[in-house]
């Protein structure tokens, strides 16, 4: 049975609660990322893992991927040839695999802990 009022809860494309309940959306592909700097640098050594929403952009730059955390920042970052993480430091968060790569702008170490199940987001292949 159709609705008589089919736009009676759905707000006005372009109004500040639509902005806000696509905001809350999540997008198709996000899953939550920890992500860590080890080395002095830019970011500072940071020891602590930080987690976000996350996914990584389809539209590649080269050898380098973009990957939005939450709604502000936005890392590229170049796989390194062997990207697992075996250094030491904290752990992350149990079921996530620590992946090791470089910041394209700044060429500093970032480690970021991904779901098994996303390691195709970063062309790896799970094993």
């Amino acid at each position: 049975m159709a609705s008589r009022y089919p736009r009676a809860f759905r707000p006005a494309s372009g109004s500040f609660v639509a902005n806000l309940l696509q905001r809350a959306t999540p997008h198709p592909h996000t899953f939550t990322c920890g992500i860590r700097w080890p080395d002095d640098g830019e970011h500072g050594a940071r020891s602590r893992w930080r987690y976000r929403r996350a996914w990584v952009d389809p539209w590649r730059e080269g050898d380098s991927l973009r990957v939005r955390l939450g709604d502000a920042e936005t890392i590229h970052i170049r796989m390194q040839p062997d990207p697992w993480w075996n250094g030491g430091g904290p752990a992350p968060r149990p079921g996530l695999v620590i992946l090791a790569a470089r910041s394209t702008d700044s060429d500093e170490r970032v480690l970021l802990a991904v779901p098994y199940g996303n390691l195709c987001e970063f062309d790896i292949a799970a094993l």
